[in-house]
């Protein structure tokens, strides 16, 4: 059995359309821990839960500890379904085959104990701003390498054309250890590893300016904790947290929309391509399903 795992809070503008479009790529059940989401998301895993097997988690506390948390979450995946396989997702990410007539279940059905997959992000376009996370083709496929230093203190970069971890597909039985962002884990058969290219993970983290700020005020109030000791959290949430803070998170935002002059340069370069299948994709697989 091929399952996914999830981490979610206030998801309400892009999980059903995620949820939907695995299940009919192959995903046959999921395990999703809400951490006391405000916006409908919980109400809607309720609904999705008739239609599909969802293991739904409460988790309240803000305390931050997505390194425990996401580790529970694919243990209590192994306990309600017992899978071989399992997806270590987020609600923002797609996992598209390279070709269209593959599933999900029969690229991941293969012998080792983590398959590490390369992870892509989508460029925010002002057409994303009605509410359609889809409504864009630009692709960083070439990212750049920002040190820590100049995430923090450099206003001008775009956070956006950073590099970014890869994503994992486990065996939990035998899982030791999974990092925060599902980047990278620890296995009791540590030899077994693999990475595939015939897999691409697909990620759209910013959608719209209200989506990016709710999103960045919820990082916020955890950073700012002082019951907190240690906080493992990525350097451009940090950047972006003295941002809102400063009432400038919006000029962020901006870094993000580029002219067609600048992406011009960055398709010339390399760092950016236009690419329309992910999108036309999703959209393609999530509409038959709900037509079937």
């Amino acid at each position: 059995m091929l399952a996914a795992a999830y981490l979610v809070k206030n998801e309400l503008d892009i999980l059903e359309t995620n949820l939907r479009f695995h299940h009919a790529m192959g995903v046959e059940a999921f395990a999703i821990m809400d951490n006391g989401s405000t916006d409908g998301t919980r109400e809607l895993l309720d609904e999705l839960s008739k239609e599909m097997p969802i293991h739904i988690v409460d988790k309240t506390e803000h305390t931050y500890q997505f390194h425990k948390w996401r580790k529970e979450i694919v243990s209590a995946c192994r306990k309600a379904f017992n899978p071989d396989r399992v997806i270590c997702n987020d609600a923002d990410e797609f996992w598209l085959p390279r070709d269209d007539g593959q599933s999900l279940k029969n690229l991941l059905n293969r012998k080792e104990a983590i398959i590490t997959v390369n992870r892509f992000n989508m460029l925010p376009t002002p057409a994303m701003e009605d509410g359609s996370f889809l409504n864009t083709d630009l692709k960083v496929s070439c990212p750049i390498v920002f040190s820590s230093e100049t995430q923090i203190e450099k206003d001008s970069i775009a956070m956006l054309l950073s590099t970014i971890g890869p994503k994992v597909a486990l065996n939990p039985h035998g899982l030791l250890k999974l990092n925060g962002g599902n980047h990278r884990a620890k296995h009791l058969r540590f030899w077994s590893k693999t990475t595939v290219d015939d897999i691409r993970v697909i990620h759209f983290p910013v959608r719209s300016y209200a989506q990016f700020e709710k999103n960045v005020a919820n990082r916020t109030e955890v950073i700012r904790r002082k019951d907190i000791k240690t906080i493992r959290i990525g350097d451009h949430y940090r950047r972006w947290a003295d941002m809102l803070e400063a009432g400038r998170l919006r000029e962020e935002y901006h870094n993000f929309l580029f002219s067609s002059e600048e992406l011009e340069t960055l398709e010339k370069i390399g760092v950016v391509e236009r690419d329309s299948r992910p999108s036309a994709f999703i959209q393609k697989i999530v509409s038959e399903s709900q037509s079937s």
